[in-house]
């Protein structure tokens, strides 16, 4: 299997999408998802997946129109044990290699333990696991040192239930049945350690893919990043992350960021303090779409659907509430398309002047603004 880019419908195509991202990056908000879902692999560079003929499904998921594929993301060192703690907690709490941490349970601020603490919820799903709560070091293809969040295993201060720690057997068919936020550890076999890319891209779409496409249209979110890259000493340590789902405004971004940048992202993602070097890091604002309601007053303003979508010559824009709105389409430049009152509950707008390529779709209703992406085929 050779591996190309997503097929676009046309140069028009690709040339709206990147405007998209530039146009939407800028002021929207920061979004609060209803699930995150965090997956890492293992030990491999930026390069060596991005455009591989071995990762095709990962690359169109990383390509695909609710993605953001940063192109400078970096881990923060050598070996993978500390990348993992530093995701998870901020800092490497002391640990430099790849050896079981000594003096846990830890006690330090950790991302599980503050969405518990702030009335949210938390687990870590491992492939291989031997059973809910296991504190083993190994287990088939499973290593400890792949699951931050079990050095935090107890009932002390800042300490998490070992119910949180989760075989990947237990993660949910039932996407609203997961935790707020968790994190996904393949086995070495899955997470491209031991197995091949395309054992790993495999696994991928076999167990991740459903959850991603979900997340598209339910609130939430998939992070996909790399522990770290192919090299030892003095790599650039440069690693593919994505973040993928209904908020994201799709693109490339070309931002230097980190783990620690990540775990700072869903910490404000909930209002949650700060865990050691996520106080100092930035947050990734960039990548956002303001696609949520943004009310005018004090009350709720309906709700818009565009549909289908992505559509063709003619979409339906459908509103509860439609006296006194109006319906403007933009390219993603700023130029205004299309002005309109809605005139009834659903209303047809003709678009076949309109080349293939992603749309603003903005309703303005006394009670507020809602901007929804329109792709046209």
């Amino acid at each position: 299997m050779h591996y190309s880019m997503p097929n676009m419908k046309s140069a028009t195509t690709l040339a709206a999408l990147l405007a998209l991202t530039i146009c939407l990056r800028a002021q929207a908000p920061l979004p609060r998802p209803d699930h995150v879902v965090v997956v890492i692999y293992e030990n491999h560079s930026y390069s060596q997946i991005i455009g591989s003929a071995d990762a095709p499904h990962i690359n169109t998921f990383a390509h695909d129109t609710h993605s953001a594929l940063f192109t400078q993301s970096y881990a923060v060192t050598h070996p993978s044990q500390p990348n993992y703690i530093d995701l998870y907690s901020g800092c490497n709490q002391g640990v430099l290699l790849d050896f079981l941490p000594t003096g846990t349970p830890w006690s330090t601020a950790n991302l599980g333990r503050q969405l518990l603490d702030s009335g949210y919820t938390w687990a870590s799903y491992s492939e291989d696991l031997l059973s809910i709560g296991w504190d083993g070091e190994t287990n088939l293809a499973y290593v400890r040192r792949h699951n931050p969040a079990a050095n935090w295993i107890g009932t002390g201060p800042n300490q998490i239930p070992a119910s949180t720690n989760l075989p990947f057997t237990a993660f949910p068919s039932n996407f609203d049945s997961l935790p707020t936020v968790c994190f996904v550890a393949p086995n070495l076999d899955h997470d491209m350690h031991d197995g091949s890319l395309a054992t790993g891209d495999d696994w991928f779409f076999a167990n991740l893919q459903a959850y991603a496409d979900w997340a598209k249209t339910h609130n939430s979110l998939l992070i996909f990043t790399y522990d770290e890259d192919d090299g030892i000493l003095f790599s650039s340590n440069h690693i593919m992350t994505v973040f993928a789902g209904e908020s994201v405004a799709p693109g490339s971004y070309g931002g230097n960021i980190n783990h620690y940048s990540v775990l700072r992202t869903i910490e404000d993602m909930y209002g949650l303090p700060y865990a050691c070097n996520a106080a100092s890091a930035s947050t990734i604002t960039e990548c956002w779409m303001a696609t949520a309601l943004t009310p005018a007053n004090s009350d709720a303003a309906p709700q818009v659907a565009v549909y289908p979508n992505p559509g063709s010559d003619q979409v339906t824009v459908e509103f509860q509430d439609y006296l006194h709105s109006k319906v403007e389409v933009f390219a993603c430049d700023g130029k205004r398309l299309l002005a309109a009152p809605l005139t009834g509950l659903k209303t047809q707008l003709a678009l076949d002047d309109l080349a293939s390529g992603l749309y603003l779709v903005k309703v303005t209703h006394p009670k507020g603004v809602s901007t929804q992406r329109l792709l046209l085929k």
